[in-house]
Parts: structure tokens; sequence; C-alpha cells
């Protein structure tokens, strides 16, 4: 049985806390040492993804439409994101680098307001769900 949603909450508020530090500390890596955590979350969020695509497949056709929408378009948006990032990584000039450093702040500006949405959709799907739970339980 999955864990009750007050958990996943939790879990989540747990891993931006971990994003955070781990940004903090970005400032004594190395670029290998970067690029190698960029794998690592990569790697996690496939693994996530598959999990919840496993989860998915014993529900409603909507609930999984939804998430698989969602997921692609998150997906896209981070492949996006990357694939600017390494052409403007091939550029040397110091003024293109100034202005790539600010298109791939202003992108992380994005993923994170992204992120606070996602947030929201999660905590009121929560609520649904504890709504939910109450109405089938007081019947």
């Amino acid at each position: 049985m999955a864990k009750p949603v007050s958990e996943q909450l939790s879990d989540l508020s747990d891993r931006a806390k971990k994003a955070e530090d781990e940004v903090a500390s970005t400032k004594n890596q190395t670029a290998e040492m970067i690029q190698q955590r960029q794998s690592q979350i990569k790697a996690e969020a496939e693994k996530r993804k598959a999990e919840m695509q496993k989860q998915a497949a014993g529900m409603q056709d909507r609930v999984v439409s939804t998430w698989s929408g969602i997921n692609t378009k998150v997906q896209s948006d981070v492949d996006d994101i990357r694939s600017k990032i390494d052409v403007k990584k091939a550029e040397r000039d110091r003024s293109r680098a100034g202005k790539t450093a600010d298109e791939a702040e202003q992108n992380a500006e994005f993923a994170i307001a992204f992120a606070l949405d996602a947030i929201d959709y999660a905590e009121s799907a929560v609520l649904d769900a504890v709504y939910a739970r109450d109405y089938a339980e007081s019947m």
C-alpha cells in the first residue's frame, strides 16, 4: 500500500529542503561534480516516473492521462532547458556567457515556479483525497 498522502507531503518538503541544501553546496563543487549530481537527479526522477507509471496502471484512464500529460510536459520543459544550456555552453564569448547565465537563472526561476505550482496542485489533490475519504467513511 502507498504511503498516506500526509507522509508523501512530508517527503516532498524534505526533498525540497534537500534541493535547497544541494544548490547551496554547489559553490564548493567542480563542474564535473555538478554534472554528476544532475545525472543522479535525472536517474532518480526516471525511477520515480517508472514507479508512478506502475502505480497508475491500475487507476482510471483520466488520472493516468493527466499524470502522463504533466510528466511529459515537465520532462519536455527540462529537456528544452538543458538543450538551450548545452548550446549556450558552446559559446565562449564573454557577453554571451553572461546572457547565457541570465537565461539559465531565468529558466531556474521558471522551474521553481512550476515546482511551486506542482506543490499547490499536490496539496489540492491531497485535500481532495482527504475529503473523498471522509465522505466515503461517513456513508
